[in-house]
């Protein structure tokens, strides 16, 4: 049985490879202006979890696409996961770090 087109993309034009390699990085710095606020309020541990179920569904979203819109909501979502790890992850490492290797892990 051939699968056929029903479960694979066209091969992307130029365009879309360069909106789709860059998505995540422009969604993950606009966000950051954002979600600074909102791992400050609800902590860096409970931030990392967040970011990790947007990445999930981000993934899971490129990973059953079947129209590049579809690729380009998933890299998106998983550009908000990014924004929020690069916030809290850093941080929090220090926060649990024993008192005299701080700052040698973040």
């Amino acid at each position: 049985d051939d699968m056929g087109d029903d479960y694979y993309l066209s091969k992307p034009t130029t365009s879309q490879s360069m909106i789709f390699s860059s998505l995540a990085a422009l969604v993950a710095f606009l966000a950051g202006l954002i979600f600074g606020r909102f791992v400050v309020h609800i902590g860096k541990k409970h931030a990392l979890m967040i970011s990790a179920l947007f990445y999930f569904l981000g993934y899971s979203l490129i990973a059953y696409s079947k129209e590049y819109v579809q690729l380009f909501v998933g890299r998106g979502i998983t550009g908000l996961g990014l924004s929020i790890t690069c916030l809290a992850l850093s941080p929090y490492i220090s926060e649990i770090s024993p008192t005299k290797h701080r700052g040698k892990f973040a």
